[in-house]
């Protein structure tokens, strides 16, 4: 199974990469770097679009982090992930709870407010206290 996140420290800027040099590098099939050419805009690192194909190393890490950093969320300190509904989400009233994970870990819980799936918040046990107001608060 190939891996959706790659990383862009790998590429350095004053090189300039083959579709197979890149393939190799990032650790996909040649047809992925072909696909992300074709389809998903690497063309802009393309140096002339005559074959064989060379990309610019700046270009293509820029690419590469701006396509990466497009797929994540950043939540409020009053929402938590929701991997279904695939964005930050409050919690239903009355669902927060907290489990212990080990002696300095702790697991927030509580159900999304749109789907009703389990959410989970990871956090360090010197926490609990600002974590309860956060979410006992808006409950």
């Amino acid at each position: 199974m190939m891996k959706r996140r790659h990383d862009p420290r790998k590429i350095k800027g004053k090189l300039c990469y083959s579709v197979a040099q890149l393939a190799a590098l990032l650790n996909v099939h040649k047809n992925t770097i072909r696909g992300w050419l074709r389809n998903d805009g690497l063309a802009v690192a393309l140096i002339d679009q005559t074959p064989p194909f060379m990309m610019h190393g700046k270009a293509t890490k820029k690419w590469l982090k701006e396509r990466q950093d497009k797929r994540g969320w950043t939540c409020a300190e009053n929402e938590m992930s929701c991997f279904s509904c695939k964005g930050p989400r409050q919690i239903k009233p009355g669902s927060f709870h907290i489990l212990p994970s080990n002696t300095q870990k702790i697991i927030a819980q509580g159900d999304c407010i749109k789907c009703g799936r389990t959410l989970n918040r990871f956090d360090v046990a010197a926490n609990k206290d600002k974590l309860i107001r956060q979410f006992k608060a808006n409950v």
